[in-house]
């Protein structure tokens, strides 16, 4: 277990390329955040709490994810925007009578921490009319690096476009990058990669090179600069 070391200016810096990044679809000071994922997590951390206190939402938040109860608070509290996970929207979709429930206050969403498979994207837009954000991210950044955009064109399976402020580059094993298509390790490079891991000088060292964060993560780019993880690299 490493022990990522985030500055404020991670911190910060993220929190603000997700708001560019969602673009009009978020109002500050209208919103309100359904907040299911543990704080203690990066990605809701950024996401639902530090994303939410930036724009002067109000914040759903629950202790613990209880699909009764998430459901029967959200046809009170009609949020408008769900950072959730693959097994919430699993959960939501599947479950029986769903349909009453007023899904449809969602306007927009997004997806981390696993592949979100099509049809359940499918079957939650159907309920809801929301459009769910698939992407990426990880400790090691903040944690959002790459993110299907609302303001252009979504491509289901691929994790999108990179934030703004972020370079992102692939390379084969001989750290020569690779032409569009081709699979290779990702690595990003922008304000919200960390400074290091925690009392780990050498696992530091392979992971942050001038300035770039070797993810271990097989990508690829298409010709539009969508990007699609395929796999990890083999240590």
């Amino acid at each position: 277990m490493k022990g990522v070391m985030l500055t404020h200016h991670n911190l910060t810096s993220n929190v603000m390329q997700s708001f560019e990044m969602y673009g009009d679809s978020l109002k500050p000071g209208e919103e309100i955040v359904l907040a299911a994922t543990p704080l203690y997590h990066v990605y809701a951390m950024t996401s639902a709490m530090n994303l939410g206190i930036y724009i002067g939402a109000a914040i759903l938040l629950f202790p613990k994810f209880e699909l009764e109860d998430v459901l029967t608070k959200i046809k009170k509290y009609r949020p408008t925007f769900f950072p959730g996970v693959p097994k919430m929207y699993n959960a939501f979709v599947n479950h029986p009578g769903i349909e009453n429930y007023g899904l449809n206050c969602l306007k927009s969403c997004s997806s981390g921490s696993a592949p979100l498979p099509v049809e359940v994207i499918k079957r939650f837009e159907e309920l809801t009319g929301a459009k769910i954000g698939e992407g990426f991210g990880l400790s090691e950044a903040s944690p959002s690096t790459h993110r299907n955009p609302p303001f252009g064109k979504r491509k289901i399976g691929s994790i999108g476009i990179p934030f703004p402020g972020t370079d992102c580059m692939i390379i084969d094993d001989e750290n020569n990058e690779v032409p569009n298509t081709c699979v290779g390790e990702l690595l990003i490079k922008g304000p919200q990669i960390m400074k290091g891991y925690w009392n780990n000088e050498a696992e530091t060292k392979k992971a942050l090179q001038n300035d770039w964060l070797y993810t271990g993560d097989l990508a690829v780019m298409d010709d539009e600069g969508y990007f699609y993880i395929v796999g990890r690299k083999k240590k």
